[in-house]
């Protein structure tokens, strides 16, 4: 999903001769399922040794895989087995550590952010957990769950990428909020890869959800203050020259539009009312800020 190299933090440290090791003298064991009494795994000793891909070992529970699983992790769990501190599961699965040690934390109901799993290493473990019958998805991607939010973390650095993995995996309130992260780009910029790994629904509404701030942009940004009668201070044609200041400004804060923040505008607009010497022409153009502020406030964010 995209050229992601953020740095992860490591998840194994170094062990001698750790427990349910293979291996004689040091191994690398996973620095969240050691076995070593790790409260987050709750009092009871594991009774399962997963070894992954690059040979890093995590001590977990058979009954926590298999409950989080509908096919019994993979046809690796055997029902009503009787495995035991001393007599253990011993596993070994294809993928690399940095996607078990989030696969084992959704398992576990535990927040994995903190080891920083870039979005290619999410996006390996969304096809694990489906593969490990950790299913359906939306059990661990809804608002607030950890996995939920290691994945939303990506958004704002990877917005497009973060947006596709969710919408691939019809992951509705994963891929609305990711979907905010977007408005700053253009769609049809959009890699198109990622276009086809999210599907015609959600590359639609995407598409929807662009096309319809840039109508709304154009209502709120081109804008026609009215002119008020002809004053002794303030001639038509100083009028004019106001409204016109305005109107430039305005279509200006149109074309950089998907940047602005509400400060962002009021910063640019309400120096051409404090500017204006005429109190008239100052408290028209202080009405027609607070309607551009509030057209822009309503603008809608997500899909």
């Amino acid at each position: 999903m995209g050229d992601n190299t953020q740095a992860a933090h490591p998840v194994s440290i170094l062990c001698e001769n750790p427990p349910f090791s293979k291996e004689e003298g040091p191994a690398y064991v996973s620095d969240a399922f050691s076995g070593k009494g790790n409260a987050r795994q709750g009092n009871s000793s594991p009774d399962t040794s997963i070894c992954s891909s690059d040979h890093v070992y995590f001590a977990v529970h058979s009954q926590k895989l298999a409950f989080a699983s509908t096919n019994q992790f993979a046809g690796n769990i055997t029902a009503n087995s009787a495995y035991t501190p001393d007599r253990p599961l011993k596993l070994t699965l294809g993928e690399p550590s940095d996607v078990l040690n989030v696969v084992l934390h959704v398992a576990y109901g535990l927040p994995c952010h903190s080891y920083k799993p870039t979005l290619a290493c999410l996006g390996a473990a969304l096809q694990a957990l489906h593969k490990y019958g950790m299913t359906p998805l939306g059990r661990y991607t809804s608002r607030g769950d950890p996995l939920y939010t290691a994945i939303l973390l990506q958004a704002p650095n990877y917005p497009f990428e973060t947006y596709a993995l969710a919408a691939a995996y019809n992951l509705e309130e994963l891929a609305v909020a990711a979907s905010a992260d977007t408005l700053h780009l253009k769609v049809h910029n959009m890699p198109s890869e990622l276009a086809d790994s999210m599907g015609a629904r959600y590359l639609q509404r995407l598409y929807g959800l662009h096309e319809t701030r840039a109508e709304k942009m154009k209502e709120i940004f081109f804008v026609h203050p009215e002119p008020h009668q002809e004053k002794s201070y303030c001639s038509n044609a100083q009028q004019e020259n106001t409204r016109l200041d305005f109107r430039l400004e305005c279509t200006r804060l149109f074309w950089v539009a998907s940047t602005l923040s509400r400060i962002d505008i009021e910063t640019s607009l309400r120096p051409l009312a404090v500017s204006t010497t005429c109190p008239d022409c100052k408290e028209l153009l202080n009405k027609e800020i607070e309607k551009v502020l509030t057209g822009f406030a309503q603008l809608r964010r997500t899909i």
